[in-house]
């Protein structure tokens, strides 16, 4: 009897949670890069929360790629290669990198359209670049012949390499769509024309192909409407 009222009430929580997931409320678990959060996500979330208001947000952040249904998260935001496995994958925006760093900085290191001089500056490195090493990419991509290692400074998250850059300690590889607050405000600038160069990584979200609620397909919907600026 215990048991089959145990089993009873667990098919009824469940049908109520089936419900709620097929309506455009309740709770959606959002998983991303730090990065991707502080300066991709949070800057526009409240246009979601006022379309949505009865959509719950919970964001993680993390470094790895996750197993969505282990984690029990709904959708995560990811930059890196578009990766082929069990979850449902689909391209957001693009993204270009170029090196930034203050005007102080660019002045006082002889910067401006003058990439050599790089030589005789400190690279602020993100060494947890999804596999690629955005230095050495660029460098060899406008043939500079920078030692892109020997005077350097890293960090494991791109954001914290920017926010050296703004304290005047050397100069990032900026993702535009990430700095874009930074190069508006003219905390940061870009010292070199005609040098961005896109990057073969992309934005993606992530999500379970069998779940695919209609808060999950919104927050999706809303996230390929945000304009990128490559």
């Amino acid at each position: 009897m215990q048991w089959s009222l145990s089993n009873s009430f667990d098919a009824l929580t469940q049908e109520i949670l089936d419900i709620k997931n097929r309506e455009l409320t309740g709770t959606l678990t959002i998983y991303s890069h730090p990065s991707i959060v502080q300066c991709l996500l949070i800057p526009r979330i409240g246009e979601f929360i006022a379309q949505y208001p009865t959509i719950h947000l919970n964001i993680l952040t993390g470094q790895e790629n996750i197993n969505l249904a282990n984690r029990g998260v709904d959708l995560a935001l990811y930059f890196g290669l578009l990766p082929s496995g069990k979850q449902l994958d689909e391209t957001f925006m693009s993204e270009s990198m170029v090196p930034i760093c203050t005007a102080q900085y660019a002045k006082t290191h002889d910067l401006y359209n003058a990439p050599e001089n790089l030589a005789h500056c400190t690279l602020l490195h993100d060494r947890y670049n999804s596999g690629e090493d955005e230095w050495l990419t660029w460098a060899q991509h406008f043939d500079l012949g920078l030692d892109t290692d020997s005077k350097s400074m890293e960090f494991d998250r791109s954001d914290l390499a920017v926010l050296a850059a703004t304290q005047h300690l050397g100069v990032a590889m900026g993702r535009l769509n990430l700095v874009q607050d930074w190069i508006k405000s003219g905390e940061l600038i870009i010292p070199f024309t005609n040098m961005t160069l896109p990057c073969e990584h992309c934005y993606f979200v992530s999500t379970i192909s069998e779940r695919q609620w209609p808060k999950i397909i919104a927050f999706k919907q809303w996230m390929m409407k945000i304009e990128p600026l490559v």
